[in-house]
């Protein structure tokens, strides 16, 4: 080969790495010298296990929402539909004639009163009642959901432990 071929060689030669680099270029604008580039593989295994964490902690945190939102709902009531006691407010609301009153011994106003403390007693005894009920279905709810939180924590380990393999 003469010196004129070899240097047309040459200048082919260049002319293609040149035309190489600029094709790699445009079909990959955002691919720098900086950057490695992922094979597909690796980007399809990191999707499925970003997918998978995020369906875990989807549904790890709508079971969380059910359970607080269930126990609120059973928690929450209208004072406006609760049942009073009818007849504690008739007695109150009724006015007896001033001569009953005046005949009644006073026996029966302290057996009413005893009668008035014991429906009293009663309902402070139901309300108690209802509110170690109402502890207790807190206690619980409380300690689904900080099982669920510890759930989660374990599951952003192992996910922070596969992020890591790559």
């Amino acid at each position: 080969m003469t010196t004129n071929t070899t240097k047309l060689a040459e200048a082919i030669g260049l002319l293609s790495t040149v035309l190489s680099s600029e094709i790699a270029q445009t079909n990959n604008p955002f691919e720098t010298d900086d950057v490695e580039a992922v094979a597909l593989d690796d980007y399809n295994d990191l999707k499925d296990i970003a997918d998978t964490f995020n369906d875990e902690v989807s549904n790890a945190l709508d079971g969380i929402r059910g359970e607080i939102d269930s126990c609120l709902e059973w928690e929450s009531f209208d004072p406006l539909t609760q049942d009073f006691d009818e007849k504690m407010w008739d007695d109150e609301e009724t006015e007896d004639d001033p001569a009953e009153e005046e005949e009644t011994p006073a026996e029966e106003e302290n057996a009413d009163e005893s009668k008035v403390i014991e429906e009293a007693l009663e309902a402070a005894t139901s309300k108690i009642t209802d509110l170690e009920l109402t502890n207790a279905k807190l206690k619980a709810t409380l300690e689904n959901v900080a099982e669920s939180v510890n759930d989660l924590l374990v599951l952003n380990e192992s996910f922070e432990e596969d992020l890591a393999q790559y």
